[in-house]
Order: C-alpha cells, then structure tokens, then sequence
C-alpha cells in the first residue's frame, strides 16, 4: 500500500519566498507598461470616466463596487495609486511589513482591476488571486527585511489550510481550463490551434503561421496533449507515488506549455506570471539541494559587530539575509577576543571569511557583495585601488552617526515576528477557497455553445446567475478560466482611425497614443492593455462608445485644430473563412466633434 510522504504537502517557505519576489517584480513591471497610459485608462478624460463606467452594470461586481469607486476618485485618492502602489510591490518584493505591502497591493490592484474592467485579461484576475491568497500565508520567511530581523526558526509550522486553499487555485486553473476546452468542437475535433494561430490580434507570429499551414495534423495532437496535460497536472504534483518524478514531469510540461504561449501567442503576462506560480509547487527540498554546496560554503564566514549597537546588528542581519546565507554567523565581536581587538583598534565591523581572513571596514562590505550573483559586480568594482578610500570614508562617515541612525532603525526596523493568522482569518481563508472552487464549477455553465444561453435558461435563472455572479465579483474571487476556450479566438482583425479638418475634411496624421499606423490605414496597438479594450469593442454600450469617441476627440485635437471629426472603423472576420459559427462583425463610427456621433 501506497504511504503517502509528508514531504509533497509539507509546507515550502522557500519557494513561497521565491514567488514573492518574482511576482512583486512581475506586477512592477505590468504597472510601469501600464503608466505612460495611466490617465488614459483610468482619469476623468480617459477612455473610462466613472460616470461611463457606472452604465456598464452588465459588468459582475461593477454595480455593487460603484459607491467605493466614486468615494475613491472624489477624496482624490486615486492621485496616490501610481505612486502608493508601486511602492506597496517594492516593499512586497523586499519583504518589508509584508503582509501590509501584500494588503495595499491588494487593495490599490483592486481599484485598477474595477475602475476599467475592459482592460482585464486572465493575468489581472490571476494576480489578484495570487494576491489575495498570499495574504494567508508566511511569504517572508526567506529573503526579506521581515527574516532578517526575526530571530524565530525559519522552518517553524504554519496552519495548513491557507496552503490547502492556494494549492486549489492552482489546480483549479489547469483541470477547469481543461473542461472548458472540452466543451468547444474545435477542441474535440483537434482543429482549435490551426484556428488559434492565424489571429491577427493575439496571435498571428511567423513560427506559428507556418505551423498552421505546414504542421495541421502537429498541431491537432498537441491540442489533445494540452488538454489531457491539464487534466493530469494535480495529480502529477500532488501523486503519492514516485512523487519527485512526477512533480518534476508536470513541472518540466507546464514550463513548456507557457513558453510555447510566449512563442506562439501575444497575450502579455500571462505565461509569465504562471510561470512565476510554477515556483510555488517546488518543494523546498529541492532549493535546499541546489543551495547546498553555496550554503556550505558560506556558512564558515562570520559576521562579528559592535556590541550594544542596534544599527550595526541589523545591518549585519540585513546582509546575511539578502547576500549570504541563513547559516552565517551574525555575533557581537564580545563574543570572540580576536574580532574584539580588530574592531577595537580599527573601528569596524568583522567579517571572517572561510579561509579564516578577516576584512575590515568597506573591503568587508564588498567581499560580501561579492557573495551575491546578482550584486557581485557591484562589489568588484567599489573595490578597486582607486575608489577604496573614498569607499573607506564613506563607511567611517556612516558609522559616525551609528547612534542617529540606531535611533530611526528601532522606529523603522524593529525586531518582530510574524503571527500566524487567527482563528478568524483561517476561517475566512477557508470559506473563500471553498466559494473560489465553487465559482469555477459554476462558471462552467455558462459556457454552453451549441445553443444561445436564452434558449438553455429561463429568464428567473439567468437573474439568480446574475446575482450569483455578482456575489463572487464582490468577494474578489469570480474567476472562469475560459482561456481560449470552449471556441478559441480565429479572427483577423482591422482597426482604423482618422480625424479630418474642419475646413477641408482632408485626413490628418494623428500620433494615437495607442497604436502604430500601417501603411494602409490600419494600426497595431502597442500595449496589450489597449488590444484588449478594443478587442471588446462589441460588448461597448453606448456610453462607452460616447467616451471613447470623445477621448479621440480630444487626441486628435492637441494634434491638429480645428477637428471636424474622428472616423471609427473596425472589423472582425473569421478565420479560415468561413468557419462554423464565426460571422464578421463590424463597426463603422463618425463622431462630430463637438456634436453626435453615427
């Protein structure tokens, strides 16, 4: 009979820590693509003013959410968020207070996530998940301000259940991807990746537009891999059999799968960040394995301080943590005669390196500098012969003030422990994970394609789903992972705009702050956060269009004046043509500006 090993549900700090990290990074930079457009998105004068928003209650969680919004714009608070929030990240990805950093982040990703909710992909609704979860969980443990100066065991236990509950999110993202794509023909029939490749918009590479002309009967045994992949990921991870192996097979074939996303497909940062996930499924034991010979290595160096100096023993905590090792010794030079004498007569720390060396001062500075990869090139050249003295004076300088600055680490840094969260918490972790899972086998129903969902369900039905729907929004967990699935996007797309003159309705070239002409007309949008709000432009209301044909408006008036108006022309044909259950769809506006549009 099969044991199960306590090893594949044991908790992984490490990897918890690791994923902190990367997925600070990972929303940092999203944030910084998204800036330069940040009024464009989310201001008064953008493509999204509150008031349009607050039309689009067909929208799960925008009604309910509205009387937050309003108070959030109208006490200025949203002025702060391009500030407030990437300052939550850095502090999340350092592990400073980091369950408060993950908490604002949270809430700051929050009001993004609403306030325009038409530019929302899988990633956005993914990382608030990720968010939202790892509130329950010990992600400092390695790797940040908050280890540094927490003289508990690292390794200590953790409830189980918000581990359980970020597991489940996991899993449910591959098996439900799985059942949606088994609810479509394309996928079935094994045709849905020779759909998927040739759209313009999300798609559309040269490598997998020769795949989809070359390689059809390729591609069509992928797309059944995929699927049965997805459907045997949990079991692969969590198998009480061989558990190593098969970890490390569902590993290695979802690594594949989200690089070929990269390869194939334009669809932004998503497959980065699951891949950022991945980390929270390696075992600890495995980091240790890796870590081994550097942690050994590094163990043998000695870190000696100044007694009675808070400053200098947090300082020296803070180095070992994110340059050295756990294991480095980090002790009042009291506690060995010889470092004594050496910071006695020299006025400075004492690091000792494996071979038994002592460095001094900033040449000690930099030898630890040089411990970490990353940080190491910092360290060779601060110690070169020409800048050891000016890199000497500046240690002595902060050391001077050791006691000034002692004073503001006790407020700043102090000594503190993460609590493990309460009986209320657990319980509140517990109901989310069971209502995200229950949401997720909800969703699946309302993706029946054979028929309009007005001809499965009854209009009492679709109310109660409504509000069902909205109960989840509000919560924060309404998920569905219907990644290009049940029927994957197979459409060519064309986007148009001009402005003309007043006085001469002659074309005027217009610098659209999101998108690129083509020599044709036609633009190529340069963020995907602008591909995805336009590729939604059917489910626009009229209020929408009303605020997209004014923003326009006023672009192509800081250009050019007077404007007598902006032309809108979109279409969205099937592709290969026909297809079943693919039409055209297109949309042709001129907006007087100033006046109405048609």
């Amino acid at each position: 009979m099969l044991k199960l090993s306590q090893f594949e549900y044991s908790p992984n700090f490490q990897s918890l820590s690791a994923f902190r990290v990367l997925f600070a990074l990972y929303l940092l930079a999203q944030f910084a693509g998204a800036l330069p457009f940040y009024d464009d998105f989310y201001a008064a004068l953008g493509i999204m003013p509150l008031q349009t928003l607050a039309f689009d209650t067909s929208i799960a969680g925008v009604g309910s959410l509205m009387p937050l919004l309003r108070l959030v714009d109208s006490t200025g608070l949203s002025a702060i968020v391009p500030v407030a929030y990437p300052l939550s990240l850095v502090a999340l990805a350092i592990g400073f207070r980091t369950r408060w950093a993950c908490a604002i982040a949270l809430v700051l990703d929050g009001y993004l996530f609403w306030r325009n909710p038409y530019l929302v992909s899988g990633a956005e609704i993914l990382a608030r998940l990720l968010l939202l979860w790892s509130l329950f969980l010990p992600i400092n443990r390695y790797w940040s301000v908050d280890a540094a100066l927490d003289k508990q065991p690292r390794r200590r236990p953790w409830p189980a259940l918000p581990f359980i509950a970020l597991r489940l999110q996991i899993a449910s993202l591959y098996f439900f991807s799985a059942l949606f794509k088994l609810e479509g023909a394309p996928w079935r029939q094994g045709y849905a990746l020779a759909w998927t490749l040739p759209d313009n918009l999300y798609a559309g590479t040269p490598l997998g537009l020769l795949l989809a002309d070359r390689a059809p009967g390729l591609l069509s045994a992928t797309g059944y891999l995929v699927v049965a992949f997805q459907l045997a990921f949990s079991y692969l991870i969590y198998s009480p059999w061989r558990n190593e192996l098969t970890r490390a097979i569902a590993i290695v074939g979802s690594v594949a799968m989200h690089v070929s996303f990269i390869v194939f497909l334009k669809i932004g940062g998503f497959p980065y960040l699951c891949l950022i996930m991945l980390l929270l499924l390696v075992p600890d034991r495995w980091f240790d394995r890796l870590l081994h010979r550097r942690r050994e290595r590094l163990g043998r160096i000695k870190i000696y301080y100044e007694p009675d100096c808070g400053f200098c023993e947090k300082v020296s905590l803070l180095l070992r943590e994110f340059l050295l090792s756990p294991t480095v010794a980090v002790l009042p030079a009291s506690a060995d005669p010889a470092a004594f004498r050496l910071l006695t007569e020299h006025g400075s720390w004492v690091v000792i390196d494996p071979e038994g060396k002592p460095r001094l001062k900033w040449r000690a500075v930099a030898y630890v500098l040089r411990q970490n990869p990353l940080l190491a090139p910092l360290g060779y050249i601060s110690d070169l012969p020409a800048l050891r003295r000016p890199m000497a004076q500046l240690y002595d300088f902060i050391g001077e003030r050791r006691r000034t600055l002692g004073a503001v680490t006790r407020r700043v840094l102090p000594f503190r422990s993460d609590r493990p969260p309460g009986r209320h918490a657990l319980a509140l972790n517990g109901i989310l994970a069971a209502l995200a899972l229950l949401c997720n086998v909800i969703s699946l129903d309302q993706w029946a394609i054979d028929r309009p969902r007005q001809e499965i369900h009854s209009a009492a039905y679709r109310g109660v789903r409504s509000g069902i729907d909205e109960f989840f929004a509000v919560l924060q967990i309404r998920q569905a992972w219907a990644l290009f699935a049940p029927v994957p996007t197979h459409w060519q797309w064309t986007y148009r705009f001009r402005a003309a003159r007043r006085d001469s309705d002659a074309a005027i070239a217009v610098d659209w702050p999101f998108a690129a002409a083509n020599a044709d007309g036609a633009v190529q949008f340069n963020r995907l956060y602008w591909r995805q709000y336009f590729s939604r432009f059917d489910q626009f209301s009229d209020a929408d269009w009303a605020a997209l044909d004014d923003y326009l408006c006023r672009v192509a008036g800081r250009r050019a004046a007077p404007i007598a108006a902006v032309e809108v022309s979109i279409s969205r044909r099937p592709v290969p043509s026909p297809v079943p259950g693919g039409s055209e769809f297109t949309v042709h506006r001129r907006l007087a500006c100033g006046g109405a549009s048609s």
